[in-house]
Order: C-alpha cells, then sequence, then structure tokens
C-alpha cells in the first residue's frame, strides 16, 4: 500500500533568530562585556577570599553560642560556605547579564543599572574592598552602554519572521 499524496503547507512562518535582526554588535558593548563579567570574577575571588580567612567576628558571641550548645568551629565553617555559595550565585548572575547585555537585551541594560548601584553602595557601606571594585566595573561598564552609539543596537523590535518556501 503507497502512502497518501500530501502537500506541504503554504508559508510557514520561521522566525528571524533574533542576532541577525540587531545588526553587527559594537564594540563598546564587547568591551561593557569584559568589564561585567571582570566585575564578577572579582567577585568570585573575593568570596573565595572570604572562605579561606579566619572567622574574627565569632570571638564575641562565640561564649553565647557555646553557652546553647553550638560548636562554634561548625558554626564558622557554616559561615564560609554560605559565603562561597554566594560568590558563585552572584558571580552567576553577572555572567548572565553580561551575556544578555552582548546579545542586546535592553531589558538587561536596565536591570543591571539597576542592580548595581545598590551593590555598590552596599559594598561601600560594608567596606569591602573586593565588592566594591566589582561593582565599580560593573558600573562602569554599564554606563558605557548609554552611549548614543549603543542606543540603536538596544532598541526593542517586534520578532521578525520569513516566509517558507512551500
Amino acid at each position: 500500500m503507497a502512502p497518501p499524496d500530501w502537500a506541504p503547507l503554504p508559508a510557514a512562518l520561521i522566525r528571524v533568530p533574533y542576532r541577525e535582526w540587531k545588526g553587527p554588535r559594537p564594540r563598546v558593548v564587547r568591551l561593557s562585556a569584559a568589564l561585567i563579567v571582570l566585575g564578577g570574577i572579582i567577585t568570585l575571588i573575593g568570596g573565595v577570599a572570604a572562605t579561606r580567612a579566619p572567622v574574627s567576628e565569632l570571638s564575641a558571641t562565640a561564649a553565647q553560642l557555646e553557652r546553647f550548645g553550638v560548636d562554634v568551629t561548625r558554626y564558622a565553617a557554616l559561615f564560609q560556605g554560605l559565603a562561597l555559595a554566594t560568590a558563585l550565585v552572584v558571580f552567576g548572575l553577572y555572567l548572565l547579564f553580561a551575556f544578555l547585555i552582548r546579545e542586546g537585551r535592553n531589558w538587561a541594560r536596565i536591570g543591571g543599572t539597576v542592580l548595581v548601584g545598590p551593590a555598590l553602595v552596599a559594598a561601600l557601606v560594608h567596606g569591602e574592598v573586593a565588592q566594591v571594585y566589582a561593582a565599580a566595573a560593573a558600573a562602569a561598564g554599564l554606563a558605557l552602554l548609554y552611549r548614543r552609539d549603543c542606543n540603536r543596537y538596544f532598541r526593542p523590535r517586534t520578532p521578525r519572521y520569513r516566509g517558507g518556501g512551500g
């Protein structure tokens, strides 16, 4: 038995990939993404350094913790593990925003700008030097994205479609 004859569907719509209709990526966008990744690397290095440093803040509360039956060394190890986990998550966010900005996503440019301000203020208030450098590098990268030659690349557009053949 032969298969039945069938005709292809007429002109199916095929979505044009995002990078094809954005146009060429400006050099400033690549530099900005590199600065944001640099901020993430500094954050990761600072987080790893925090896990290697001895915990000095626990000396004042060590007596209280021992009175409640808490092992101070395990408590300190827990906080060092949390510091490393936080550094890894923040590093991942830096990479995510850098990748999306490199792809021309305007919401990532705006969201990164909104997030870097409080990060810089918090790092300054807490006196964490590595985090200040990381946030400053990311802020410098994000500031470059608001130049006039970058606005075209970040202009939101509706998705485009190609007509399929039939």
